[in-house]
């Protein structure tokens, strides 16, 4: 409780602190299909224009290349809506990267001038995180009330399973740091993270839920066997695994009880006839449609791209090709070549579409070609180059890069690129915090 009001009477003086909680709590929040909880903090920009410009300084090459980068994509922003004549781009993504940058650069600054967010960084992410996934339950509820199902509350008001999962990186990353304090014991109030996580994780049946929660034990069990702790691994074992059993049964009985109860994430076989087949993940040819158009694009295309956002209507004509080269081959011929492993892509069942939507690394490459790739990969370079100079302990570095790895893998399974958190978290001196005094900060409890 006291950190709580401390919290809110630092806010009193420190409003600005406000921006971190809220882009996390409401990163996933949508209307039809577009996120917009950062229009209200657009509002806040121009209403504090003048306070807001002061933190921005370019001091490290760091903070000039995330300059470069989003000048790049408020460009690319401008020159994609005259490409397909839909000036819309210019409404949503160029005030989308304004903000993004503003953050950025006012994360900085207040982490270099605020003591009390300097002193609360982890905990201000923890607890946002935590509500955040909190929303998220109860947006599974209403959806199970309304649609008996968990998930389909997402087409209207949620980004949905994947692409939301993606606050996990900042989740377990405050989770990890401020557990550390307190040498990961299992009667600490971050250890109840665990079953929360998998409560919600098992609800929406998320692989890349799975995955994070996979990767965030793993490194704990390490921690806990490095100092010796064995019995208390030997426990965290032994719940976590019993509260992910438990919450997987309860899904699979609701899925078998409640007649309309059929979630997006059950795999189906596509071909009854076949029932050995199992589905393959789409996502993968998609990603070779995107590489097949690129390599015929222009040279201009291929440096530049087509610009942002773009692609979801100029990858059209290519992708339509290609799936009637696909569904020439009759069904027999078909089966044949995925049983034999030739091609798997031939089973899956693709359609036709007016406006795809895209993967982010699909789109990556197609809106903003070489140029933007050469962007992403310095960013990502140099965010892996400071997590290894981190002054930390090893396997904490090894923990970071896995988590990073992760999030990344967000732009093959979904489109996360419309989510601020998740843009800060991979910038050089961004939402990683890497300080080297990081030991020297004590923590208000």
């Amino acid at each position: 409780m006291m950190y709580f009001k401390s919290l809110i009477n630092n806010l009193k003086i420190y409003n600005l602190n406000l921006y971190l909680p809220l882009i996390i709590i409401f990163s996933s929040l949508k209307i039809n299909g577009y996120v917009i909880a950062f229009i209200f903090l657009f509002i806040y920009l121009l209403y504090k224009r003048k306070e807001i410009i002061n933190p921005i300084s370019l001091k490290t090459n760091d903070e000039k290349l995330v300059l470069a980068y989003f000048t790049f994509l408020i460009f690319e922003s401008i020159y994609g809506a005259f490409q397909i004549n839909d000036f819309r781009i210019i409404i949503y993504w160029v005030p989308l990267f304004t903000i993004t940058l503003f953050l950025f650069f006012r994360n900085k600054y207040d982490l270099e001038n605020n003591q009390f967010y300097k002193k609360n960084f982890y905990k201000i992410i923890f607890y946002s995180s935590v509500i955040y996934f909190i929303f998220y339950l109860i947006m599974n509820i209403f959806s199970f009330i309304f649609y008996k199902n968990p998930y389909q509350i997402q087409d209207y008001f949620w980004m949905g399973s994947s692409g939301a999962f993606n606050i996990s990186s900042l989740f377990f990353i405050s989770t990890y740091k401020l557990w550390e304090k307190e040498n990961f014991s299992l009667k600490s109030r971050y250890f109840l993270t665990v079953p929360f996580y998998l409560v919600i994780q098992s609800t929406n049946q998320s692989r890349l839920g799975f995955l994070y929660i996979f990767c965030f034990i793993f490194f704990i069990l390490i921690k806990q066997i490095q100092k010796r702790k064995f019995i208390n691994s030997i426990v965290f074992i032994l719940v976590t695994f019993s509260i992910f059993n438990f919450s997987n049964n309860i899904i699979g009985y609701l899925i078998h009880v409640v007649p309309s109860y059929e979630g997006s994430f059950i795999k189906k076989n596509i071909v009854s006839e076949t029932a050995e087949l199992s589905a393959y993940d789409g996502r993968t040819y998609e990603l070779g449609m995107a590489i097949k158009h690129f390599k015929k694009s222009s040279i201009n295309n291929k440096i530049f791209g087509t610009g942002w956002y773009s692609s979801r209507l100029t990858i059209v004509p290519t992708r339509n090709k290609i799936i009637d080269e696909i569904n020439s081959v009759p069904y027999n011929e078909r089966v044949r070549r995925f049983k034999s492993g030739e091609s798997k892509h031939w089973i899956i069942v693709f359609h036709k579409k007016d406006v795809v939507s895209m993967q982010g690394i699909s789109a990556i490459i197609l809106d903003t070609g070489y140029l933007g790739l050469i962007f992403l990969g310095l960013i990502i370079y140099r965010t892996l180059y400071l997590i290894i100079k981190y002054e930390t302990n090893f396997i904490f570095k090894l923990f970071l890069c896995a988590i990073l790895s992760i999030h990344l893998l967000c732009l093959y399974i979904g489109y996360p690129l419309n989510s601020i958190p998740y843009l800060l978290f991979i910038l050089p001196g961004g939402l990683i915090r890497l300080s080297k005094k990081d030991n020297n900060i004590s923590y208000i409890s």
